[in-house]
């Protein structure tokens, strides 16, 4: 696959796909709910759209990217980095908008049948173009349930109480998913830590918001001096959102945040990946050949010292890093363009330094890739 949209002409229409406003119109299932959905669709001209949203009833968020075949004998597929989208829902669908900005709006109504159409236009432009958006698994994606779990409990009566907060967004295969739905929710369960008794990852989730405010209860008892209030306000966040979803794989991110008292609290990631052909977690060595460990853990330290700046012969350390070497963390993502690394907090860095995250194209690793995985995912009619 060939990641490479730079003999793309400026000031074309394919540069103009940036800061772009989505707002749908859409049928009532789709209004103020709590869903997710994945989009493919076409705006006129050729420029193809794969896109996958989560509302969570009033907050719309998601990604895109665009795509397209070179006109030429070539037919060189090129496409757009991922782009996340953020917005608020409407009273008749949802507006969302690339970082936060607007500078280009889709207009789209769905019919009952799923198939979406509308108009997609520039903020100063006059004529609008079509596009179509389809609710679409047909290429190799699986449809997700949604919910959301929200459970408090005050440390006393009253207003200006202390708090326990568990708030979490899941996402598992719904049981139309067939023979995949084990295998993928397996995978979730593992993600969150679920005792083998637990059905399915919405009842994890209620056991894992119930023994969190438990926990509250027991450490809090009997306390009465509200002088240092806010060292009681307990949350727990969990949060999992789509990495990629489609052309056979399923990447999932999960993000945990506990605050317990103290200065802060702490964020860690982590992620599953998932063939849906099989249902199967896919490792590293599914997807690297053998002995890769040394030139992957090469590739990861040049990458950080390019980032930040550090110069060959240079200690990490000297640029406030933990360590001289960093090692594989074993924790990755899968998208359409790459592979994804990341070092939660602490790991490698302080506090401060918030997540490292190195991201790598599939040409990047080309040297260790085994034969013919990116088409696993890289696969556009």
């Amino acid at each position: 696959m060939k990641i490479n949209v730079s003999n793309i002409p400026a000031g074309s229409f394919w540069t103009a796909m940036t800061l772009i406003t989505f707002v749908f119109s859409l049928q009532p299932l789709f209004i103020r709910g709590q869903y997710y959905k994945h989009f493919t669709g076409e705006i006129e001209g050729g420029l193809k759209l794969s896109m996958d949203i989560i509302s969570e009833g009033k907050m719309v968020h998601g990604h895109y990217y665009y795509f397209f075949h070179d006109h030429d004998e070539s037919g060189a597929l090129r496409t757009g980095k991922i782009i996340p989208l953020s917005g608020t829902a409407t009273d008749n669908g949802f507006s969302v908008s690339e970082f936060s900005e607007g500078i280009s709006v889709f207009t789209i109504e769905c019919a009952v049948n799923d198939t979406c159409s509308g108009t997609w236009k520039q903020k100063d432009e006059k004529k609008p173009l079509s596009v179509i958006l389809t609710e679409d698994y047909s290429d190799g994606s699986i449809p997700l349930c949604l919910q959301q779990i929200k459970k408090q409990h005050p440390l006393h009566p009253g207003a200006g109480s202390p708090v326990a907060l568990f708030e979490a967004l899941l996402l598992w295969a719904c049981e139309g998913s067939g023979a995949l739905a084990g295998p993928v929710n397996h995978a979730v369960m593992d993600l969150l830590s679920a005792d083998e008794e637990t059905e399915n990852p919405a009842s994890a989730g209620d056991k894992i918001g119930n023994a969190f405010i438990n926990s509250y209860i027991l450490a809090t008892e009997g306390i009465e001096n509200m002088e240092n209030a806010s060292s009681f306000n307990w949350e727990n966040k969990y949060n999992m959102a789509v990495v990629c979803n489609e052309n056979g794989l399923l990447s999932l991110r999960f993000d945990k945040y506990v605050f317990t008292g103290g200065a802060h609290g702490l964020t860690m990631s982590n992620f599953v990946n998932i063939s849906l052909t099989d249902g199967r977690p896919l490792t590293e060595d599914d997807i690297f050949i053998e002995d890769y460990s040394t030139v992957l853990e090469q590739l990861l330290n040049n990458k950080l010292r390019k980032m930040n700046g550090i110069q060959e012969g240079e200690w990490l350390s000297s640029s406030g890093f933990f360590v001289d070497t960093i090692s594989n963390p074993g924790r990755f993502y899968i998208n359409h363009s790459g592979i994804g690394f990341i070092y939660n907090v602490y790991e490698i860095a302080p506090y401060s330094t918030g997540v490292t995250e190195l991201f790598f194209t599939f040409d990047e690793l080309q040297a260790i890739l085994k034969p013919g995985f990116p088409g696993l995912i890289n696969r556009k009619d």
